[in-house]
């Protein structure tokens, strides 16, 4: 995924850099040295514990008035979207190899509000499978 995403910014690769990491704290990111923290589908893997780390931490990471990009599995708010989570969240709790160790989250609750002001959360939902995107922009009252 990693290369993928390389990819994909490799026309902007002056300005954008894909960063893999093993996920564990700190990460390897100066203070201030981005203009937003992009997370899509990766809370949704971690411990809610860990995630609310990652994000906490993540508030050094963008210049003053940078932005959070997150994007998750979230749980359907549709009757198709409610059927399909519920099944998908009934495999993950079972076997979640099979769903690839996802599972649906909300990520409202994961931001902490001294650390981030919500500019917009949204579920969008494709073929019964919802999921979350939240930006939120940098508080500097941290």
């Amino acid at each position: 995924m990693v290369d993928l995403a390389g990819r994909r910014v490799g026309p902007w690769a002056d300005r954008a850099r894909i960063l893999h990491t093993d996920g564990s704290l700190p990460l390897p990111l100066p203070d201030g040295s981005a203009e937003r923290f992009v997370a899509t589908y990766v809370l949704d893997l971690l411990e809610p514990d860990y995630a609310r780390r990652v994000i906490e931490y993540a508030h050094r990471v963008p210049i003053p008035g940078g932005r959070l990009c997150l994007a998750s599995l979230t749980w359907g708010r549709s009757r198709s979207g409610a059927i399909v989570t519920a099944a998908w969240h009934g495999v993950w709790r079972r076997a979640p190899r099979l769903v690839g160790g996802y599972r649906p989250i909300w990520l409202l609750p994961l931001i902490p509000e001294r650390s981030w002001a919500v500019q917009d959360d949204t579920m969008v939902q494709s073929w019964g499978v919802s999921s979350e995107v939240v930006i939120a922009s940098r508080s500097e009252e941290h």
